[in-house]
């Protein structure tokens, strides 16, 4: 073999192997943006606050489509624009606590874009504010 036909059919080989890669996966859509807060509203209701980098899709009921749990077993009780940030998207969601909220702990907080990946975060709870 020469030189030319050992190139020629490494190049070949090399775009073979290349072709037989699967496809790489589709980044998500959505992704969450800055730090989450959290502020006591009631004796047993916080604010959530967040922001995503483009506007959550909404479901035939005009919900967006995002799950957010709380590893104690907080509800979220509603989920709702408020404004943007820059190009973000600013959302405030109700948070129903189970147990006597603690101002200055922190709540272990997972958010689930449909389609994409869970994003676990530490939000701190904050006093009202007066």
């Amino acid at each position: 073999m020469t030189l030319r036909t050992t190139t020629a059919s490494a190049l070949a080989a090399t775009a073979i192997a290349i072709a037989a890669l699967p496809a790489a996966a589709p980044a998500a859509g959505n992704e969450l943006r800055g730090a989450p807060t959290m502020r006591l509203a009631g004796d047993d209701v916080a604010l959530l606050q967040f922001a995503t980098k483009s506007a959550l899709p909404r479901g035939a009921d005009g919900k967006p489509r995002l799950t957010i749990r709380f590893a104690g077993g907080h509800r979220v009780l509603s989920l709702v624009p408020a404004g943007r940030h820059g190009t973000d998207r600013k959302y405030r969601a109700r948070v129903d606590f189970r147990t006597e909220p603690r101002v200055g702990a922190k709540y272990t907080v997972r958010f689930t874009f449909r389609g994409g990946p869970t994003v676990t975060r530490l939000v701190k709870l904050h006093p009202r504010s007066s």
